[in-house]
Parts: structure tokens; sequence; C-alpha cells
């Protein structure tokens, strides 16, 4: 620990200026306050329990997936949900394959995902494979469009995506659901989920396991005469168990522990242009979180802290090939809030990661990472017709970090609260992964964080005639320096640096409605989302040629529409996604065209006194369209799946 608070002390003296400056700042904005504020104050006491993403993302577009909602889809893992119900772009490798995502036309590295308030992404990798989460381990999801980096740290210059656990009420209660669905191609996923709950323990068991053969037809279209072919070497299956545990420690505190252990073991298929694969890949990882919240009605502190281990291992006999990249993440946060008013709210928090592996790539050594940065933030809320806030953050141990990356956030009333002024600007970051740093031979550890500028204003309209109609249009933009790319050097060997400038600019609608009408609901929601995302600038020679070409695999349009329709005990969902086509070359000569997918789900419930029981159904690929997300990667056409669902509860869920 010596270094780190060395390394951290030289940081801050060499800030002590602006540190005091700030310091200043709030202590005259908390005197004031606190000269007029009087002990019978009532404060909305969910700002101080909400998350952190969800209590200042002002100016963010968000969506936030609720628990009744994703139990809908609780067969997929996370990245099919969010290919289906948002207009974020998923790239998918195949059936079976890893999936990653693109917000706002950034890559992978560019788009953070939170369990806990973590972050969960691959420190080696620097992305998240969303194929490894299954829907039926998340309770809550919160989709935040834009650049939070000020909010959430490296890595959400797109957006960042945010598993929500939900909060413990220490009240007497149990209840227990299982799942087992069954479908094409040898499709098979179950999922068991217990909970108990006393005046001081509550419990939450949930264990997942699935398999499938992928084994579908598909025309190949790199071969002569286009001829039908199964899929070969292509089965996969997956565990995983998580528990949670919360314990009531005051009136206005808990303590929680988290376990998550995953694992995905699949076959590589081969490409179309290739005759066979025996490839294999194996994915495990163990997440441990420890919580501690106080929430009291001016103030509160929420920490966590957790260890992370990853293991993979890629398995090719055909090349002699057989590596295993473990790695390790020890992370911590802690956050104090305070109100100063009604109106008026301040934070500040600390973050620190330390990363480490060591495999064969990374030569002898054991390579670290470490991270280390402070945050703080205010948010002004007046009657819910002006809401504003601003986050400043700072990376401390980093050299080659940006300097202060601030975010200002504005939701403005400009119509007896039907039309919504929004808006936000800020500066974002991303580290480079470890694997930039260290790969051998290839790796850059001289590599400048990633640096850049988001913005967006948008309006959204609330149509007080109907129970819950938002229509939101949002335009946005985005100028990255230091843009990392690997690319071949004159020596043949692939490597990282900083010699790209690239923009991003687009918008988007979002619409939401519900209606009810003789004991049913209709809730009907859309998305569409229009995106540039070009290289301006570059000191590579032999690239001159490619500015303001549109990146590869980024597609410019991409929508989603979906109803949801219930009467009694009968539910059916109905999904339709577009995505259109995507370059596969740089310039931008070659692609891939867009497609159409639709997804019907279909449940009916049976009650029996305190248990129910629910028959499901569903037809994907509903068009039976024939389609390629990756190049020569075949995706499955139309098939089915059966299932039934059973809960200890007086209705359904």
């Amino acid at each position: 620990m010596r270094p780190l608070f060395y390394a951290v002390w030289r940081k801050i003296k060499s800030m002590r200026t602006t540190v005091a400056n700030i310091m200043l700042f709030l202590s005259c904005c908390t005197q004031c306050v606190f000269a007029q504020q009087q002990d019978t104050l009532v404060l909305p006491a969910a700002e101080i329990v909400a998350e952190r993403p969800l209590l200042f993302s002002i100016g963010n577009s968000t969506t936030l997936l609720d628990s009744a909602f994703v139990a809908t889809s609780q067969g997929n893992n996370l990245g099919e949900l969010l290919s289906q119900q948002s207009a974020l772009f998923v790239k998918t490798y195949g059936a079976g394959g890893s999936s990653t995502l693109s917000s706002r036309g950034t890559e992978a590295r560019h788009t953070a995902v939170f369990w806990n308030g973590l972050n969960i992404s691959s420190p080696t990798l620097g992305l998240n494979d969303l194929s490894l989460t299954p829907v039926s381990f998340c309770n809550r999801i919160l989709i935040v469009r834009g650049g939070s980096c000020a909010i959430n740290g490296s890595s959400s210059i797109g957006g960042s995506v945010h598993l929500l656990p939900s909060e413990p009420v220490f009240e007497k209660h149990g209840a227990f659901s299982a799942s087992a669905e069954a479908g094409s191609f040898g499709n098979f996923n179950t999922s068991l989920s217990s909970q108990w709950a006393g005046k001081f323990v509550e419990s939450k068991t949930q264990v997942f396991y699935g398999t499938a053969n992928n084994d579908f037809k598909f025309v190949n279209r790199a071969s002569r005469d286009f001829p039908e072919q199964r899929l070969t070497n292509s089965a996969n299956s997956g565990f995983g168990i998580m528990q949670d545990l919360r314990f009531k420690t005051g009136a206005d505190q808990y303590a929680g522990l988290s376990a998550w252990y995953q694992t995905l073991s699949r076959e590589i298929p081969p490409l179309m242009t290739d005759p066979s694969s025996e490839a294999t890949q194996s994915d495990s990882s163990l997440r441990l979180v420890g919580t501690y919240k106080i929430n009291k009605q001016k103030w509160g502190v929420h920490a966590n802290g957790g260890i992370f281990y990853e293991y993979q291992r890629y398995n090719d006999p055909e090349y002699s090939i057989n590596t295993y990249y473990p790695s390790k993440t020890l992370t911590g946060d802690i956050e104090w809030r305070r109100f100063l008013s009604r109106s008026l709210i301040i934070s500040a928090g600390s973050n620190y990661a330390l990363s480490s592996a060591k495999f064969a790539e990374y030569g002898t050594e054991l390579k670290r990472r470490e991270l280390f940065s402070i945050y703080s933030g205010i948010k002004f809320n007046h009657m819910e017709k002006l809401k504003a806030q601003l986050n400043l953050r700072k990376e401390l141990l980093y050299a080659n970090a940006p300097a202060f990356t601030p975010q200002l956030g504005l939701e403005a009333s400009i119509y007896k609260n039907m039309v919504v002024l929004i808006g936000s600007l800020g500066r974002n970051y991303h580290i480079p992964s470890m694997n930039d740093l260290y790969w051998v031979p290839g790796g850059n550890p001289d590599l400048q964080a990633e640096d850049a500028w988001n913005g967006e204003l948008g309006l959204e309209l609330k149509i007080q005639k109907f129970e819950k109609t938002k229509i939101r249009i949002n335009a946005f933009g985005s100028k990255t320096e230091n843009w990392i790319r690997w690319q071949p050097t004159t020596g043949g060997i692939y490597a990282p640096d900083n010699l790209r400038k690239v923009e991003t600019k687009g918008g988007e609608l979002l619409i939401t409605h519900r209606q009810s009408f003789r004991k049913a609901v209709i809730d009907f929601t859309a998305e569409y989302s229009f995106v540039s995302s070009c290289l301006i600038e570059t000191y590579h020679a032999n690239e001159i040629q490619l500015l303001g070409n549109q990146l590869m695999y980024i597609p410019n349009h991409k929508a989603t529409a979906g109803i949801f329709y219930e009467k009694g005990n009968t539910s059916v969902v109905i999904n339709h996604s577009f995505t259109g086509s995507r370059f596969t070359d740089a310039d931008n000569t070659q692609w891939l065209d867009g497609y159409v997918l639709a997804d019907l789900r279909m449940e009916h419930w049976f009650s029996m006194n305190k248990s129910a029981v629910a028959i499901t159904a569903g037809v994907f690929n509903l068009y039976d369209t024939e389609y390629q997300i990756m190049p020569y990667r075949p995706s499955p056409g139309r098939w089915f799946t059966v299932g039934i669902k059973f809960t200890h509860a007086n209705k359904k869920p």
C-alpha cells in the first residue's frame, strides 16, 4: 500500500490549488444552504438509497428494464436481450459465440458493464462478453447511452449497462421459482431461484444451466452453387450460480455479500470459407463482492469491494494451440452523499482497481495495472421543473490519463411538464487494456488514454391524456482523440497506437406508450438510432484515403419495436428489430446486408393456492430471415421453444 499512498499523495499535491478551490466552493455552498435549512425539512430519501447511475444520469438518455420486463426473457443471455430491446448494436460471432456491445458508434471497449456498482469488464481484453451473462441472473437493467465517465469511470465513452440489485426490505417472506425451456437445435435452459427473508437477514440463491447443439442448416454463400449445409462443432454448455446475502446492521444500514460463479464451454464452428473446425473455448469467472450501505435521512454512505477471477482457455488441435489466460482484479468504490436542502445534494467518493495477469503472451513477469480515481458531484432539483448536475472525476495513478473529466447535465420543463429540454456535455476517457499495454510482441506501455468530448441535446414529450406515453428525440455527437487501434508495423508485427481521431454523431427516437382497456394492458416501445462514426484525422500516411469513411461493423441504422399484451393470466410479447448494413472493410467497398428479425413469446398462468404454473412458447426469427452479423458466420433460421415455469406465490410475478 505504501507505493499507492505515495503515488496518490504526489498527484494530490500537484493539483492542491484546484482541489482547494473546489472544497472552498462546496464549503461556501454548504454554509449558505444550512443557514436557511429547517430541522423539519422533509427530504426525498429515495435519492440517498438510489444507485449512483440512477441518481446522477441527468441529461443522458436512459432506459430501465425492470424485473417484470426482464422476466419475459429468462432463457436469453444479456446480449440477446439488449439486441431485441434497444437500438444498441450487439456484435455476435456466430451461434453460441461471444457477444459485444456498440453504443452510439463506438467500439465494444467503450461500453462498460457494472454489477453491484463495480465494473466487471475484462481487464485483459478491455470489454465484456455479454453471452456469459444469463438474463435470469439480472433483476433490473439500466442502459445509459452516451458518455458518463465522470460518473462511472473509464470505458464509458459510448455508454454503460448496469445490473442493479434490489434493495432489501427485511420483512418475513419466502419464495421459490423454477423454469425449464427446450427448443430447436438441442437448446435447453433451466433456472432456479430461492428467496428467504426475516427481520434481519435476506437470502437469494439463483442457479442456471443451459446447453445447445446449434446444429442448424444454412446456405453457404461463400461456396460455389450455394449448397445447404449443417453447422458443425458448434455446441455449448454453461452453468452459473449466484448467491446474495443481506444483513440488517441498524435502523438505516445493512451489509451484503454477493458471489457469482459462471462457466461456459463452447465449440468454435468453422467459417463458411473453412471446411471444418476443432477449436474450443472455455470461459470461467468467480466474482465476490461485499457491500455496506448507510441510508440516513440527510446523508448516506455506499461502499462496495470485490475480487474478480477470470479464466479463459482456447484450444485448437489443428494448429497445435492450447493457451489459457487467467486474470485477477481487486476493486472497490466508496461514496458519501449529503442533502444540503430539499433541492440540493452533493456526493464525493473514490474508486480503486488493481488488475494482474501472468501468461505466456505477457512474457515471464506478472503484469499489473493499477487505477485510482476520485470523484464528486452536485445535483440540483427544483420541484421537478429544473434538474441540473455537475460531476467531476480525476484519475490519479495512470500517468497518461486526461485531466479532470467534468460532466454537466440539464433537464428543464419548458411547457407544463409536458415538454422537457434535456442536454449534457462532458469529457470522457478510456484507459488502455492490459493486452494493449503488455501483449508480447506488440504491446505499447506508453499508450495515451483515449480522450473524448461528448454532448447531446433532446426534447422529451409527455402526453398526459394517456397513462404512460413519452416521446424523446435526441441529437448527439462526440470527438475522440488518441483512438486506439492495432495495425501492422514495418516489421509485420501488430501493435496499438494513438494516431487517430474519430467523430461520431447521430440521432435517436424513443417512444413508450401504455394503454389499458377491458382488463387488458398494452405496452408499446420503439427505438430508432442513426449513427455516423468516421475517421476524421490520422497520422498514418496509408490511412489518408480512409478519412470520412464509416468505421467497420457499425451500422448507420438500428431500430427496435415491441408490443407487450396482457389480459388476465395470458401475455404475449412481439419484438421486431432492424439492423442496417455494415461495412466489413476500412475502404467501405464491402458490406453485409441489413436484416429484420421478429420474435414472439407467449405465456399462460394457472393459479393453485399459493403457487402458479405457466406454459410458455416462443418463435424466433419469425420470418425465417437469412442473415449474418459477422462475415461468414451463419445464423439460424426460424426456430421454436416450449417451456414451463413454476412459482410459489399467490399470483404470477
